[in-house]
């Protein structure tokens, strides 16, 4: 019942907004249910982990422009089985565009994406975006100043970007379509990662292939690592959170794929390799600490509750999109006239896990449905079989105004 008017009064207070320029909204609800390890490295007590086995969060989201000012925004509503209850607002862009002789200019918050593959975008510095992620919300922009001068089938894009993960970040790309390929390439310099040098194509081979491949040579990037692992003590628990970010020289992100459709069937088939993830003996290293901190329950003292925070620090280590290096991604998908089902795979060749998800989208009179089941598994070492939820299921219901 709380979702249902949580949802009435969000279509309420939107609606108003109609009036005032051109603005649409679009209502969405998403359900989810999920499953967590009853046992393992990584099973934590509740009291120590949040576990809802079921969560809806209900979402307005509104778009609005007038007089070359634009507005993108959203108010969240969400609620799980312990009745917890939360709610916010977010402005995910708010800036003012124009164009001056033959350059179009934007100052604000805006999404900037980057990139033409599909599983993951080595060349996306900006938006940075999570191409694996299940909900269908839009995602929040960054503050920055851009110039987009167009040369016929071409353009040439300046993005001064003063607060990104990166820093500091100044980029310039330049984006070129021919008869059958569209070309990328991206030279930028940021505070935290240093000079980058990047370059997507897309090469379409016959009326039914394409092939796409993208790369990133970056001077310098970070991972967060766990400061106890190469520790000599005995007893390796922190009393704060022992993460602490360590910069690495001369990193290179790069992906290859394709995209073959044959009726109403696309496969799209791509290898990546990203080297922010962890390597596999970094996640072992990581593994060996978790059991020996698991190891010391009832020794030297050490309450449990100490013992099972180490080990959720631990666990936020998983708590990213870029888990392995090495990655295969296979999505085949029908596009029926009802509905439109797809089947995904990620592979991790290093350790043989594997991130599947089942979905199917189809548009109703009223609304738009998508939904799916997600499943984390593999071999038992994997990184994906030792994640702390198992899998989920999840779907959202969204109509647009």
């Amino acid at each position: 019942m709380n979702t249902i008017k949580a949802s009435l009064l969000m279509a309420l207070l939107i609606s108003p907004l109609n009036a005032i320029a051109d603005v649409d909204f679009s209502v969405l609800t998403n359900p989810q249910i999920n499953q967590y390890q009853p046992s393992g490295l990584f099973s934590l007590p509740k009291k120590t982990v949040k576990q809802p086995e079921w969560q809806s969060k209900q979402i307005v989201e509104w778009r609005g422009d007038y007089q070359g000012v634009n507005l993108l925004g959203d108010w969240q509503y969400s609620i799980d089985e312990d009745g917890t209850e939360n709610s916010k607002g977010s402005m995910l862009e708010a800036y003012y565009s124009n164009t001056f002789k033959d350059i179009d200019f934007s100052i604000g918050k805006k999404i900037t994406s980057w990139g033409v593959a599909y599983g993951f975008k080595p060349i996306d510095i900006i938006a940075n975006q999570d191409l694996q992620t299940t909900t269908q919300l839009s995602q929040e922009g960054v503050a920055q100043l851009a110039l987009d001068y167009y040369t016929g089938l071409g353009s040439i894009s300046l993005v001064v970007a003063p607060n990104t993960y990166q820093g500091n970040l100044n980029a310039i790309r330049y984006y070129q379509s021919m008869d059958e390929a569209d070309v990328q390439t991206v030279i930028a310099h940021s505070t935290d990662y240093g000079w980058q040098l990047g370059v997507a194509g897309v090469w379409i081979a016959t009326d039914s292939l394409a092939i796409h491949g993208e790369l990133l040579s970056q001077e310098n990037y970070s991972k967060s690592i766990n400061s106890l692992v190469n520790t000599t003590n005995p007893i390796p628990i922190s009393t704060t959170d022992p993460f602490k970010n360590q910069t690495y020289t001369k990193g290179v992100k790069w992906l290859a794929g394709l995209n073959y459709s044959w009726g109403s069937y696309n496969l799209i088939a791509e290898y990546w390799f990203n080297p922010l993830a962890y390597t596999t003996q970094q996640w072992q290293g990581l593994f060996d600490l978790a059991k020996k901190q698991k190891n010391l329950k009832g020794k030297f003292g050490l309450t449990d509750e100490a013992i099972y925070g180490n080990l959720a620090y631990d666990l936020s280590a998983m708590q990213t999109t870029k888990l392995m290096q090495h990655n295969v991604f296979l999505r085949w998908a029908y596009e029926g006239d009802d509905w439109k089902p797809s089947v995904s795979g990620l592979y991790a060749p290093e350790d043989k896990g594997v991130m599947l998800t089942l979905a199917t989208t189809r548009e109703f009179n009223w609304f738009k449905l998508n939904a799916g089941v997600r499943r984390f598994t593999g071999d038992s070492a994997s990184v994906y079989a030792q994640l702390f939820s198992t899998g989920q299921i999840y779907a959202t219901l969204s109509r647009d105004f």
